[in-house]
């Protein structure tokens, strides 16, 4: 008897270092921080937070669950995202991972109104730090997909342009106005018309 108790006290103490080693490693691999909800008069705000206690990200959603906005803040307490969300009229939704710090390491962002062709995909991503590393968009909207295709013309370098050398004054003399006039002298009785051609 006394045996079987040394084996399950063993055991039992073996299993709390493994457990342990699992909790930890499920809570690295997860990196969030502390995360706290809180329920407020307007809706629920649920907060996320740098492992070292400052504020990481902020998701607010109104008491009838339909609007929210979501924000994102660096160790500082700077805001480095923020994005309104709703879940009528289609949908528009902000989701954050996070670095092992509790900082924000990537956020995807889904958007697309009800019944219509518009629709709209990004991820942005940050360093531990919250410096934005990349971004990447998809869509499509009244004007066509995003991102656009454009092309940047090449620049141009201007080539200075050469100033006209000043000339010598010249004197120009005026044209003088001629005045043409036709005396007619006919040596006739019958007068003679004023228009001149044929018939």
């Amino acid at each position: 008897m006394r045996r079987l108790g040394l084996m399950f006290g063993n055991l039992a103490i073996m299993r709390l270092p493994i457990s342990l080693v699992l909790f930890l490693t499920i809570s690295l691999l997860h990196g969030q921080g502390r995360t706290r909800t809180v329920e407020t008069d307007s809706g629920r705000v649920v907060l996320h937070y740098f492992t070292t206690g400052q504020l990481s990200t902020k998701e607010w959603t109104d008491k009838d669950g339909r609007w929210g906005r979501s924000w994102a803040y660096d160790r500082s307490g700077q805001e480095i995202f923020s994005y309104q969300t709703r879940r009528f009229a289609g949908h528009a939704s902000a989701h954050f991972e996070y670095h092992s710090n509790g900082a924000v390491r990537k956020v995807e962002v889904s958007d697309a109104p009800d019944g219509g062709i518009q629709w709209y995909r990004s991820s942005t991503t940050f360093d531990t730090d919250g410096n934005q590393t990349g971004f990447w968009e998809q869509g499509h909207d009244n004007d066509g997909l995003i991102p656009r295709v454009t092309v940047r013309p090449e620049p141009t370098v201007e080539q200075p342009q050469e100033l006209p050398l000043p000339q010598a004054q010249q004197i120009v003399e005026c044209q003088k106005i001629l005045v043409n006039e036709v005396f007619v002298v006919s040596g006739s009785l019958r007068p003679v018309g004023d228009h001149c051609g044929g018939a």
